[in-house]
C-alpha cells in the first residue's frame, strides 16, 4: 500500500477508537451520576395485602364473564375495517419502489412454479 493510504487508514482507525473511548467514558459518567444521585433508602417490609371485599370479587367475576361472552361473539364474526377514508397520494418514488417489489415477488413466484 502507498504511504498516503496507510496514513489515511491509521487516522481513520484512530478516529473510530477515540469515538468508542468517548462513548464508554460518557457511559461511565452517566452510571456514576446515576448511582450518586439516587438516595439509598432501607427497603420497607411490604404489608400483607388486605383480603378483597366480596363486592370486588363479584365485580371481577362479572368482568371476566363479559370478556368471555364478547370473545365468543367476536370469534364468529369478521371485521372489514379500513383505516383509509380518502385515497392516499403516493409519490413517484413510492410508486416505482412498489412496482419493483411486485416485479420481484412475481419473478420469485414463477421460479417456484418452474422448480415443481
Amino acid at each position: 500500500m502507498s504511504a498516503e493510504l496507510t496514513k489515511a487508514l491509521y487516522i481513520s482507525a484512530l478516529g473510530v477508537g477515540l469515538v468508542f473511548i468517548g462513548i464508554l467514558l460518557l457511559w461511565g459518567l452517566m452510571e456514576l451520576a446515576g448511582r450518586l444521585s439516587v438516595p439509598k433508602r432501607p427497603k420497607a417490609i411490604p404489608d400483607k395485602p388486605a383480603k378483597p371485599s366480596k363486592d370486588f370479587i363479584e365485580a371481577r367475576r362479572k368482568a371476566v364473564a363479559a370478556a368471555v361472552i364478547t370473545a365468543m361473539a367476536l370469534r364468529n364474526t369478521a371485521f372489514s375495517v379500513s383505516t383509509h377514508r380518502q385515497r392516499e397520494v403516493i409519490t413517484p418514488w413510492q410508486a416505482a419502489h412498489r412496482s419493483h417489489q411486485l416485479r420481484n415477488a412475481m419473478a420469485a413466484h414463477h421460479r417456484r412454479k418452474k422448480d415443481r
